[in-house]
C-alpha cells in the first residue's frame, strides 16, 4: 500500500484522510501548519464598517472562519442605528463574496453569506484572469493570512480596491522537524495544501526536504498553482499538481501518478 503524508492542518485533515483511504492509500496525518489568530486583527476590524465596502474577497476557508470568529468576539451584538438593525456579522455577510476557490464556499454559506463568483481555475491567477471588470469602482475587504501573497494592486484593473485584513497566521507546529524525520522513511508521497506548508517543511527539516526532488524521496503533490510555485522556489520542479484545488483533486492526482483506477 502506498503511504501518503496528509499535511493539512489538524482541523482540516479528516476529510482528506478519508478520501485517501477510500482510494486505497494509507494516510498518515502530520500537519505542517497550525492556524493561529492575529493579535491585533480585532482592533483593525473595529475601525471598519460594512457600509464602507461593496464586497468580500476570500482566498481560503481559514479566512472565512477567523473573520467570522472576530465578528462574534469583537463586534457589538447589534449594528449601530435603528432598533432591529442587523448584527454586524449579518451586515458584513450581506455583501457579495468573491472566492479564489470553491473550498471557502461552505464556510461563507454557513456564516449566512452568498457567493457571487468562483473562478473555474481555483487560484489567484484564475480569479484575476476570469473575473470580469466591474461596471463601476468597488471596495472589497479581504480577510486573509498574515502571509498572503495577494497584492491589491493586481485588482485595480478590475476597478476593485482590495483591503487586506490579516485575521490568521500560519505557524510551524512544535517539534515539527523531529516528527518529519521520524515519519519520512515510511512515505511514498506527500500532499501540500499551501505555500506555508512547503516553507515550514524546508525551514524545519531541510536535510530531508531536498529528497523530494530525488528518486528515493516521496512524491510531492500540490493543491494548486501558488503551492507549486512555493515548491519551485525551494528547488522542487517535479511536483504533481491537482487539477482541482480540493481533496478530490489531490486524490485524483495521486491515482493518476500510481495508475489507480477510481472505485
Amino acid at each position: 500500500m502506498i503511504t501518503v503524508l496528509n499535511t493539512r492542518p489538524a482541523h482540516q485533515a479528516d476529510g482528506l484522510s478519508a478520501e485517501l483511504e477510500a482510494a486505497g492509500f494509507l494516510s498518515i496525518e502530520l500537519p505542517l501548519v497550525e492556524i493561529l489568530p492575529v493579535a491585533d486583527a480585532g482592533h483593525r476590524l473595529a475601525s471598519l464598517t460594512p457600509d464602507g465596502f461593496h464586497g468580500l474577497l476570500f482566498s481560503s476557508p481559514n479566512g472565512v472562519r477567523h473573520f467570522t470568529r472576530l465578528l462574534r468576539e469583537h463586534s457589538p451584538s447589534t449594528a449601530p442605528g435603528s432598533p432591529g438593525a442587523p448584527t454586524l456579522p449579518a451586515a458584513w455577510f450581506s455583501l457579495p463574496a468573491r472566492l479564489v476557490g470553491p473550498g471557502a464556499a461552505p464556510e461563507v454559506e454557513k456564516a449566512g453569506g452568498h457567493v457571487s463568483f468562483i473562478p473555474s481555475q481555483a487560484s489567484l491567477l484564475g480569479l484575476l484572469t476570469e473575473l470580469p471588470p466591474l461596471p463601476r469602482p468597488e471596495k472589497w475587504l479581504h480577510p486573509c493570512s498574515l502571509s498572503t501573497r495577494l497584492d491589491p494592486k493586481d485588482f485595480l484593473a478590475k476597478k476593485a480596491t482590495v483591503v487586506n485584513l490579516p485575521v490568521y497566521r500560519p505557524a510551524a507546529p512544535p517539534r515539527l522537524g523531529e516528527s518529519l524525520i521520524k515519519v519520512w522513511p515510511k512515505l511514498q508521497a506527500m500532499v501540500f495544501c499551501s505555500g506555508s506548508a512547503v516553507d515550514n517543511l524546508f525551514a524545519t527539516a531541510p536535510e530531508i526536504a531536498v529528497s523530494l526532488e530525488k528518486a528515493e524521496g516521496p512524491r510531492a503533490v500540490s493543491i494548486g498553482a501558488s503551492t507549486t510555485a512555493s515548491l519551485q522556489r525551494h528547488g522542487i520542479a517535479t511536483s504533481l499538481q491537482a487539477q482541482t484545488a480540493d481533496d478530490a483533486g489531490l486524490v485524483n492526482a495521486l491515482r493518476g501518478a500510481y495508475f489507480i483506477k477510481s472505485p
